[in-house]
């Protein structure tokens, strides 16, 4: 637990180092990566930066999974899991492709694909740590209670860190909004598959693929 502690940190402190580029090096380019001129230094601590979030995300679901599997049978929440994997695969294919792709133009057309593994990947802990700290919380009113003000905090924070240190993205305010209202779908869609299956990993599994697919989809679009 330590040592992912430590990883977070450094996480952090290289996250820290690019949003103090932001406010030093006004009157240079917003992105070193796209200047000609960058030094390997400054290119280096830019570069980076792309991964911070998800290794983030990631190492905080790893922690918060070994602290919620301490004391358990982890073999228990890790069965029919490929249910789940079925689900997701039928809701992609099915609501995902055939109707939103018309609908809504979201597709993982162009050289842009590779953020949907990226992003199930780095949400799968969340989302298991999600299945086996709140959706066990009883009664069953409490545990919904719980998982929309998570993410409706979540979102507030969010709009937070835009409106504090990245304002000239500020038109993710108007999807922000958007994410909470999917989020909470997710997770009732994700329940079912869990009053179905029995199993965490399975409705974790569906959440993390569900939304590594959204969005990547909507990343694309924007």
């Amino acid at each position: 637990m330590s040592s992912l502690d430590i990883l977070r940190g450094l996480v952090i402190v290289v996250m820290a180092l690019d949003h103090v580029r932001d406010f030093v090096m006004t009157a240079a380019v917003q992105d070193p990566t796209a200047d000609p001129t960058t030094g390997p230094l400054l290119f280096a601590t830019r570069w980076i930066t792309h991964f911070c979030a998800p290794t983030f995300v990631f190492l905080a679901g790893i922690t918060l999974s070994i602290a919620a599997l301490s004391g358990r049978r982890s073999f228990a929440t890790l069965h029919r899991w490929h249910i789940g994997l079925l689900a997701a695969v039928f809701f992609i294919a099915i609501p995902g492709l055939a109707v939103s792709s018309r609908v809504l133009h979201l597709t993982l057309s162009g050289d842009r694909w590779w953020r949907f593994p990226c992003i199930a990947v780095a949400s799968l802990p969340l989302f298991f740590s999600d299945e086996l700290l709140i959706r066990r919380i009883g009664p069953r009113w409490k545990s919904e209670g719980v998982a929309v003000l998570t993410r409706i905090l979540l979102v507030l924070f969010m709009i937070t860190g835009t409106l504090t240190l990245n304002r000239e993205s500020a038109f993710l305010l108007l999807i922000l909004p958007l994410v909470a209202f999917f989020w909470i779908i997710l997770w009732i869609a994700a329940g079912i598959v869990h009053r179905h299956t029995q199993s965490a990993m399975a409705a974790a599994l569906f959440a993390a693929l569900v939304q590594g697919w959204a969005f990547a989809a909507l990343f694309v679009t924007i």
